[in-house]
């Protein structure tokens, strides 16, 4: 009996936060104060959390397939043994086309010289090169409502296993 007072006071819960969540107040339209968006320069919202996150043709395995058979390591960085995890920005539009692609942290040793040269070795350079060539994905929902998205990708270059999926490793 207890579980299930439990289980229904969870579910209950949850159909209040989606009401909230789908249904602000006018308060809650105000772009500094919600942890769901953010605006660009323009004052369109970009969501960071949504109802339906964006998702990739095929899905996540076939994103992280996308990426092992695009993305090329680039030679002098095998050359230097350059290893680590790149980590992207970009925008998943309305029509599922992928906008305004940045490097957030490109791989880091904490060593001014030595992040300077991977920098310069271009594997950063290769990932957003092959993000701006990915195909349109099914865009992100929220409350029935197609959105603007905010997509972080982290990427591994390892010398041993190649571009893999960042989530299979820490």
């Amino acid at each position: 009996m207890y579980m299930k007072n439990l289980f229904f006071m969870c579910a209950v819960m949850c159909a209040l936060g989606m009401m909230v969540a789908c249904n602000p107040s006018p308060q809650d339209k105000q772009p500094t104060e919600s942890p769901v968006f953010g605006m660009t320069e323009d004052g369109a919202e970009i969501y960071v959390v949504a109802e339906h996150e964006p998702e990739f043709p095929g899905g996540i395995d076939s994103l992280f397939s996308f990426l092992n058979k695009n993305i090329r390591y680039p030679e002098e960085a095998i050359k230097r043994k350059i290893e680590g995890r790149i980590y992207t920005r970009f925008i998943v539009e309305k029509d599922g086309s992928i906008t305004n692609a940045v490097i957030v942290r490109d791989i880091v040793y904490g060593n001014e010289e030595a992040d300077s040269l991977a920098a310069r070795l271009g594997c950063g350079a290769e990932v957003l090169r092959v993000i701006n060539m990915m195909p349109k994905w099914k865009p992100a929902s929220n409350c029935g409502t197609i959105v603007r998205y905010q997509f972080i990708l982290p990427v591994k270059f390892s010398l041993s296993e190649g571009i893999i999926d960042p989530s299979s490793t820490q």
